[in-house]
């Protein structure tokens, strides 16, 4: 979907909070931060190797329907948020693939302190100033828990545009 329609199609599913979202029955809810705050951490070998095993083993449950794929290789940062909605002060941990992805592009063109750099950049200056939207999930057999897999930009859309 283009940027300049995603806005108009995307704003009049944004909640103020996962708990708006669960008292309506969601377990997945668009969201926009309010002060967001990205941050990155060097992950600890072991849990890298930790990792690692894990996309082994989920990369071998093979199904007629599947074929064998190759494991993830683990991202070496832990990417983070601290933001604030309706309900109060958040600190997720990012599960969006495509955070890592955007930090694996980055490094393999510019080198991780670059791509590091470029990512604080996006997500502290850039997205916060052009409109940006998280998407937040439950699993079920934790409903109260809710995990950060998802970043959207997405512009700031005035009513003008609904009428």
């Amino acid at each position: 979907m283009r940027v300049t329609e995603r806005a108009e199609f995307l704003s009049p599913m944004i909640v103020g909070s996962t708990s708006e979202a669960a008292d309506n029955g969601a377990t997945l809810a668009l969201i926009r931060p309010r002060n967001p705050v990205f941050s990155y951490k060097k992950k600890r070998s072991e849990r890298i190797e930790k990792e690692r095993r894990e996309y082994a083993v989920a990369a071998n449950q093979l199904s007629f329907l599947t074929q064998q794929k190759k494991p993830f290789e683990p991202c070496p940062y832990e990417f983070r948020f601290k933001y604030t909605t309706e309900d109060g002060d958040h600190d997720n941990v990012c599960g969006d693939w495509e955070t890592a992805a955007m930090f694996y592009k980055f490094s393999r063109k510019y080198g991780d302190k670059d791509a590091l750099r470029m990512m604080d950049e996006t997500f502290n200056l850039d997205h916060p100033d052009k409109g940006m939207a998280f998407v937040l999930g439950t699993l079920i057999r934790n409903p109260s828990t809710w995990h950060l897999v998802g970043v959207i930009r997405l512009d700031e859309v005035d009513q003008m545009t609904f009428l």
